[in-house]
């Protein structure tokens, strides 16, 4: 394995580690409640939201069976990692291992992708 894959690897592991424990110490926000009726009621249809956020909040709860405010986040935490992964995969193919690991690396310490975005 190479070394920006292993920088990477540990990365993510650290930030997912992080996440978990904020998504733990974190009541559940407006959207995020809004978002548990679609995992309640899956519809293909919403007015406003395709149905893929409540089908990753059923994956995560286990559907449904073990509801917290970890497990309702725990599917964007999951994502969060894969996207870094694949920022890292995309730099590597296009330029270099560098630039992926410096791609990936902006994208899990910015405060939107990686608080906002990452547990909302």
């Amino acid at each position: 394995m190479r070394i920006y894959q292993q920088r990477l690897l540990w990365l993510i592991g650290l930030v997912s580690i992080i996440k978990l424990v904020v998504a733990g110490s974190i009541e559940l926000g407006n959207d995020e409640v809004y978002y548990w009726t679609y995992a309640l009621q899956p519809d293909l249809n919403h007015f406003d939201h395709p149905p893929m956020v409540g089908l990753l909040i059923r994956l995560s709860t286990f559907n449904l069976l073990v509801v917290n405010d970890i497990t309702m986040r725990l599917g964007a935490i999951i994502c969060s990692g894969l996207a870094a992964w694949l920022l890292y995969r995309t730099g590597d193919s296009l330029a270099h291992e560098r630039t992926g690991w410096y791609a990936a690396l902006i994208y899990l310490t910015a405060v939107y992708s990686s608080i906002i975005a990452g547990l909302f």
